[in-house]
């Protein structure tokens, strides 16, 4: 069950990383 959690906020923190990724090049425009 921790396992799983853990699982979740790494998803978490992946899919935030990825849209900040993609925000990064609009906003250095």
């Amino acid at each position: 069950m921790v396992n799983n959690k853990i699982d979740y906020i790494k998803n978490m923190i992946c899919d935030i990383v990825i849209s900040i990724i993609n925000l990064l090049p609009f906003s250095k425009k």
